[in-house]
């Protein structure tokens, strides 16, 4: 059997836990000392790391498979990281959204959180703030805007990233 054309398990053992307050975890990696999840976390979904005494506190919760889990987190509004948009849409068996070194990423509408704005940049978002605290205003108390407001952001933002990296 020719291996180059077969193909691979996107992940391997994708399962979705439950804890004690019906917070859902989708482990996607096992590793002897640690295990890694997609969970919400702070309003953001997230890849996340827990320890042996974590996930033995975990449930294995059948009701809900892996498939539907990403289904239900790549449906939802909340900000997400890309590593963790990368894992799920890996589950459904999605091609990865690659852009280019010189490609803007185009928001959904709604409102988008500055990790997205800052996806492909190298600021942190701890620089960006500090900079986007004297260029723009912060809509209510969360570093997030409607998304024609995001676009212009990630603008503002490109050019900041160009300078630097020409310094």
């Amino acid at each position: 059997m020719d291996t180059s054309t077969a193909a691979k398990p996107p992940l391997p053992l994708p399962r979705v836990y439950v804890d004690r307050h019906r917070h859902t975890y989708l482990m996607f990696r096992d590793n002897e000392k640690t295990r890694q999840y997609v969970s919400m976390i702070n309003g953001q979904i997230e890849i996340i790391q827990l320890t042996r005494r974590e996930w033995k506190e975990l449930i294995r919760y059948k009701e809900c498979t892996p498939e539907h889990f990403a289904e239900v987190y790549l449906k939802s509004t909340q900000d997400m990281s890309r590593q963790a948009r990368a894992i799920l849409r890996g589950i459904l068996g999605q091609p990865e959204d690659k852009l280019s070194p010189t490609e803007s990423p185009r928001f959904s509408e709604g409102v988008v959180g500055l990790p997205q704005i800052l996806e492909g940049l190298s600021f942190s978002p701890s620089r960006a703030r500090k900079h986007l605290r004297k260029l723009v205003n912060k809509t209510g108390g969360r570093w997030s805007w409607p998304f024609e407001e995001a676009q212009r952001i990630r603008t503002i933002l490109e050019e900041l990233d160009r300078a630097y990296k020409s310094e």
